[in-house]
């Protein structure tokens, strides 16, 4: 199986206006996040995503190559200094995914201040590549998803999911700190007998020592009986997607199931990758 390809992704969040902001309830976000829907063709067909690409020679790293993506799929061009990272995400190893990709997130939170913001309501959708950009809040992502209306991959489930725990964007640094310090993740990829998909990730008793010997042959192969456990079953650590495959890419339906003790568990799984 080939190495997978270096990419990156941004995301990048703007603040409400204050009077928009008010108005809403206590308990709704204060910011947007800008996601993206790719064309139905190639890799992320039909699901949200952030913006991001593939790294290229000339880009002098995951950041420059993020920056240099945004710019051309959405005409946002944003300084260096104002990302910071969020994490590091692995496509599956799975017969049904022949291309994989090694991405590094990053995150942009710009202020009211902030002069990037006149760009945003110039941003435009690269042609050819992406069919829409939207402003979305992470809990109205989520429950589009929970619905099955709006198609996610696992990393931008588990982003937009950290994201939706936290109400003002003048929190979002602190709040997601923990995910840049977070090993890489891979999620092993196991079929349910009712046809929904089990995401299996680090810090979970089912996820391999060694990934890539797991999914050798295809999907890993854990008995099907385990795939149905709710969290804390048997006292074991679960940390765990599940998810039903939706018809035009992606996946709709996504639920979490985690304990409480499989984030440091999940550090030292995924530091092995």
């Amino acid at each position: 199986m080939h190495r997978p390809r270096l990419s990156a992704s941004l995301v990048i969040t703007a603040p409400l206006a204050q009077k928009a902001a008010t108005a809403g309830a206590q308990t709704a976000a204060n910011y947007r996040v800008l996601m993206v829907r790719r064309v139905n063709r190639g890799a992320f067909a039909g699901a949200l995503v952030f913006p991001g690409g593939v790294q290229e020679p000339s880009d002098s790293g995951p950041l420059a190559c993020a920056l240099r993506e945004t710019s051309e799929e959405t005409g946002i061009r944003l300084p260096a200094p104002l990302a910071h990272p969020i994490g590091r995400w692995l496509t599956p190893r799975a017969k049904q995914q022949p291309k994989r990709f090694d991405t590094r997130f990053f995150m942009v939170n710009l202020c009211d201040s902030d002069a990037a913001l006149e760009q945003l309501g110039r941003a435009r959708p690269q042609a050819g590549e992406l069919e829409h950009l939207c402003w979305v809040a992470p809990a109205d992502v989520l429950e589009m998803n929970r619905r099955g209306e709006l198609p996610l991959f696992p990393p931008q489930f588990c982003i937009v999911r950290e994201m939706s725990q936290v109400k003002r964007w003048q929190e979002l640094a602190a709040g997601l700190r923990h995910l840049a310090a977070a090993a890489p993740v891979e999620p092993v990829l196991c079929r349910r007998s009712d046809g929904r998909v089990v995401a299996v990730l680090p810090g979970d008793w089912a996820y391999p020592a060694d990934a890539a010997a797991a999914a050798a042959d295809g999907d890993m192969r854990v008995a099907d009986g385990h795939l149905f456990e709710p969290a804390g079953a048997l006292g074991r650590e679960m940390n765990r997607l599940v998810m039903e495959r939706a018809a035009e890419g992606g996946f709709g339906n996504i639920r979490l199931i985690r304990t409480a003790d499989a984030d440091a568990a999940g550090a030292a799984a995924g530091s092995r990758l």
